[in-house]
């Protein structure tokens, strides 16, 4: 992957990656529909938009080791979800780099319309919007990627 700055604009022809646990049972390929929108309802953690990765940088398995990194969980085994960022703006998502709160990676993103404050105050345009993005615009899942070793986890402090 680039290992340049990515604090460029995140443009609409670009993909974003975006793991989902396979023990939360939010994605399940035996299902139909497969993916819940629960994968994309904001969180506590969600303040300034949800998580995503630039595929330009990361790979989805760099995404899957980065979540079982930082969830310290190494054991969990990790779907990642590849979403066109213009797709994601047609629909009333908004897509802008940020930082990864001080965890040193590149090719952090936020899809900031999927929000904290806004889940609390407008759940069922939320909730419309994540419909919309599991049934219509997810163009790929990768994994279960999982079982990483610390080892694995130092090839990121270079990236």
């Amino acid at each position: 992957m680039a290992a340049q700055d990515a604090s460029d604009p995140v443009a609409d022809d670009e993909i974003v990656l975006k793991h989902v646990t396979e023990r939360s049972g939010w994605y399940d390929p035996a299902r139909d529909p497969s993916l819940s929108w629960v994968a994309f309802r904001p969180n506590k953690d969600d303040v300034s938009g949800m998580s995503v990765w630039r595929a330009k940088y990361k790979t989805a398995e760099d995404v899957a080791r980065l979540a079982a990194r930082w969830s310290n969980r190494k054991d969990q085994k990790y779907y990642v979800l590849s979403l066109r960022v213009g797709d994601l703006r047609r629909i009333g998502i908004q897509v802008s780099f940020t930082h990864d709160e001080g965890k040193g990676e590149t090719g952090h993103a936020s899809l900031t319309t999927l929000n904290t404050a806004t889940y609390d105050s407008e759940k069922n345009r939320i909730r419309e919007m994540a419909e919309r993005v599991c049934k219509e615009l997810v163009l790929r899942v990768d994994g279960p990627f999982g079982s990483f070793e610390e080892r694995d986890q130092d090839r990121f402090q270079s990236a």
